[in-house]
């Protein structure tokens, strides 16, 4: 930070030069209008676009802690803002809560000099979209101040295919690698076809909706599927929005369905309210191994005996301790069996 006589300025340097040099000053806070652009409000809007921007700002639930903050102790951390082209006017580049929070108080204490003034860092003019989009991902993706997932989602989108920014390129600005890049980028697209498809039916219940797709390029066969066409992402997109799927998490059970031929005419046929439970069940049935830890540990036990190694054959036929591990396990087994009524095909009943 330089102190030029009474300017007050900082440099900050993004992942290539020039470095931004940052004005510090104070702007009237009636003069500073709200950035449509900023992921949180831009979705926001498209849910609710018959709401007002100051509307939808004060609709997160940390306005309001934020709002009697500022009213006791004012403006901490200055927000960013770009001088607008031809007028005596600021947007906010990043602060677009603080703004409205501000402007609320002054609204509500007008002769209160504290909320004349919003404290800013102004950007220079010809600060290029590339460089607010990497100063915002810096301060709200990777910084403290983080966005919510979704949001950040969208951010990266947006420098992606919007700026054109290469994904190597965010790597240390973000501090994510290329592939978690690219996998928070494609969530967002699949959220936007989501709200998109068959007409909109669904753009409504996108809230929350983004994790889903974020789970689902998270598992391989999935992911595969969806690179090799479009079919796979709109058949997904309608399951969640028939809320076939109740929670994000239950997309790593979904492939398991998917497998068996009986759970997915269940999952895909079933009244919503039962059919992830119904197709669920249906492949535990299917699959000991899935919620019991002992079944778990005799598929374990099966794969390795299939995988075993010349000498672990060795080992049972020479080593006695070896052997005895042999011994017992088909001890415990076979008492297992006696007691759950479990017999070898075709092998004689025991007559008592």
């Amino acid at each position: 930070m330089k102190d030029n006589g009474q300017i007050v300025f900082e440099e900050i340097m993004l992942h290539k030069p020039p470095p931004l040099k940052i004005q510090h000053a104070r702007v009237p806070t009636e003069k500073v209008e709200f950035d449509l652009e900023n992921p949180r409000l831009k979705y926001q809007k498209q849910l609710f676009p018959d709401k007002d921007d100051r509307e939808l700002l004060f609709e997160h639930p940390d306005t309001a802690w934020l709002k009697k903050d500022i009213a006791e102790k004012g403006i901490l951390d200055p927000i960013y803002v770009k001088k607008l082209p031809g007028k005596e006017a600021w947007i906010a580049v990043e602060g677009n809560r603080r703004t409205a929070v501000q402007q609320e108080l002054l609204e509500n204490h007008p002769n209160d000099p504290r909320f004349l003034y919003i404290p800013a860092r102004v950007l220079p003019e010809e600060t290029s979209a590339e460089q607010e989009a990497l100063l915002m991902a810096s301060y709200h993706v990777a910084g403290k101040i983080k966005w919510d997932a979704h949001e950040k989602a969208g951010h990266i989108w947006h420098m992606v295919n919007k700026l054109r920014i290469p994904e190597v390129e965010l790597v240390n600005t973000l501090h994510m690698g290329v592939p978690a890049i690219k996998r928070a980028s494609e969530s967002y697209a699949l959220l936007e076809h989501f709200k998109r498809i068959d007409g909109g039916i669904y753009a409504k219940d996108a809230e929350g909706k983004w994790s889903f797709f974020s789970e689902m390029l998270k598992v391989k066969e999935f992911a595969d599927r969806h690179k090799k066409g479009q079919d796979w992402a709109d058949e997904f997109c309608r399951w969640i929005g028939e809320k076939r799927l109740p929670r994000a998490e239950d997309v790593r059970t979904l492939y398991a369905i998917l497998k068996s031929a009986k759970a997915r005419a269940l999952f895909t046929n079933e009244p919503v309210e039962t059919a992830f439970a119904k197709a669920q069940r249906e492949v535990d049935k299917s699959n000991p191994g899935r919620n019991s830890k002992f079944f778990k540990k005799l598929e374990e036990m099966i794969a390795a005996g299939k995988a075993a190694q010349l000498s672990d054959l060795e080992n049972a036929a020479d080593n006695e301790s070896h052997r005895d591990t042999v011994v017992e396990a088909l001890a415990v087994i076979q008492t297992f069996m006696e007691k759950a009524g479990v017999r070898v095909p075709g092998a004689p009943r025991r007559v008592a």
